[in-house]
């Protein structure tokens, strides 16, 4: 449950307009994992969690954050 909170504060941390790059960066320093998923959305999730704490975010064609919305 901690997991859980820790990535959907990290999610409504995140800056619409933020570069995917900054993103990643962002991610990689807290020791989360990014995975592009079909849609082109990615999954963003805490690493003790097993794959229960993510959220999903998605960029804009110029690959600028335009969401974050974390798992319920």
């Amino acid at each position: 449950m901690f997991a859980s909170h820790q990535v959907k504060a990290f999610c409504t941390s995140l800056t619409p307009g933020t570069p995917l790059a900054d993103v990643q960066a962002k991610a990689d320093s807290a020791n989360y994992r990014m995975v592009q998923l079909v849609d082109g959305s990615w999954r963003v999730e805490h690493p003790s969690s097993l794959g229960r704490a993510y959220c999903v975010v998605r960029f804009d064609g110029e690959e600028r954050l335009s969401s974050s919305t974390p798992a319920d």
